[in-house]
């Protein structure tokens, strides 16, 4: 496999811009303005007997021991204390308390320096790896690659002290898989990283849906207008919530289980009674889908402060959907309807069933679709000399998120 220097220098300005958003997403954001990192950061202080993620957590520690040793750095107990002392931090009513960089121990930045470090390696072999692939697709897929990195919801997520980073980024690959028979291994690798995070099970029935919906329409996409696209979104969609509710019916009654295995009924009651208790709206669903595949929501300053992105971004998806209903985006349009067709199954199936995942951070792998229809026309400028759409959205989001910071702050 040849590696292209030419492919290699274009990727540096985006390289370098990835790793901007990156790194202000994860050293500017107030300290644990994310409700679970509260969690998580306790249970990574707490070592390798406290059930936190293989991969992730022992790397995260390791750096962290390194960064002692040279620097004899306060523990990451001392991050929680430093949020407590003032005036609290009752994430359940929403009301996270915002700390200055000042005032938060030295540890808690260099857990979120592991997270960049992991982060840059990741992008650096996928990069030299899409530098040897066919010419016709190198550059497109390796900005692709490094302006999803920039996507908010990717960008925000990588970098919180949690085990999603490694399920966001192998949500990235999908994209660049192509041929049949490596979706398929792709699918068995995800599987296998359930033991670091249950998301990889959605990730590895993405790829197989993908896989078995190409095979089922991509000839009918091909000769397809919007209308019987269209068609298509809402047969399935609505297939799968009523297999969903069949489903649900299954489980409300034990005595199916029971048949396969005494007392599984209970077992599987116990385990879904918080779900349960919620109610299901598919149209509700969607809008928490949209507002997590955007950037992680909550009952928190930061959802209406955000309210800019969530806006601009609407656009964005609104040119997407286009993208992918209308045949003049050819084979790419095709891949991008089939991808949205497969991640509407699995929310539709999933949220009616389990209605936890209603979070777009799940459907993550929707990501680098949305970007290259960005990339490939699906917005444009009519002025002249304006600037790229790419470009719009790595720099706009950014500035986004440090209005939003400087307003925590401020606040």
């Amino acid at each position: 496999m040849s590696i292209s220097l030419s492919s290699l220098r274009a990727a540096a300005v985006y390289l370098g811009g990835s790793g901007l958003i990156l790194a202000i997403y994860g050293f500017l954001f107030p300290a644990l303005n994310w409700p679970d990192e509260y969690r998580n950061v306790m249970l990574l202080q707490k070592g390798e007997q406290s059930g936190y993620a293989f991969i992730y957590g022992h790397y995260a520690r390791a750096v962290m021991q390194i960064a002692d040793s040279l620097f004899n750095l306060n523990e990451l107990g001392d991050v929680l204390g430093a949020v407590q002392a003032s005036s609290g931090y009752h994430m359940i009513h929403g009301a996270l308390h915002y700390k200055t960089v000042a005032d938060i121990p030295p540890v808690y930045y260099f857990a979120k320096l592991a997270n960049l470090t992991l982060a840059g390696t990741f992008a650096a072999m996928l990069v030299l790896y899409l530098s040897g692939s066919s010419e016709a697709s190198r550059n497109r897929h390796i900005r692709v690659f490094l302006l999803s990195l920039c996507f908010p919801s990717v960008a925000y997520g990588v970098m919180q002290i949690s085990t999603d980073i490694l399920f966001i980024l192998c949500s990235l690959l999908p994209f660049f898989v192509r041929d049949r028979a490596s979706s398929l291994g792709l699918a068995f690798a995800m599987a296998l990283l359930v033991v670091e995070d249950r998301s990889f099970v959605l990730l590895s029935a993405f790829i197989l849906l993908r896989e078995g919906y190409d095979w089922l329409l991509s000839r009918r996409i091909a000769r397809a207008g919007w209308g019987r696209r269209l068609g298509w979104l809402l047969l399935f969609s609505v297939s799968t919530m009523a297999a969903a509710y069949l489903v649900t019916r299954l489980l409300a009654d034990p005595r199916w289980l029971d048949m396969l295995y005494p007392g599984l009924g209970d077992g599987v009651a116990l385990a879904l009674e918080y779900t349960h208790d919620k109610s299901y709206n598919p149209l509700v669903s969607l809008v928490v889908f949209y507002a997590g595949l955007i950037i992680l929501p909550g009952a928190t300053e930061f959802f209406v402060a955000l309210l800019p992105l969530y806006l601009m971004l609407l656009f964005a998806f609104h040119r997407f959907l286009r993208f992918c209903l209308s045949p003049r985006f050819g084979e790419e349009g095709a891949r991008a309807f089939i991808a949205l067709l497969a991640v509407l199954t699995v929310f539709f199936f999933l949220t009616g069933v389990v209605h936890v995942f209603e979070s777009g951070r799940y459907y993550l792998y929707l990501v680098p679709y949305v970007v290259n229809a960005l990339l490939s026309g699906a917005i444009s400028f009519r002025t002249a000399g304006a600037p790229r759409p790419e470009w719009a959205i790595l720099y706009g989001c950014t500035l986004v998120a440090i209005a939003v910071t400087l307003l925590a702050y401020a606040l």
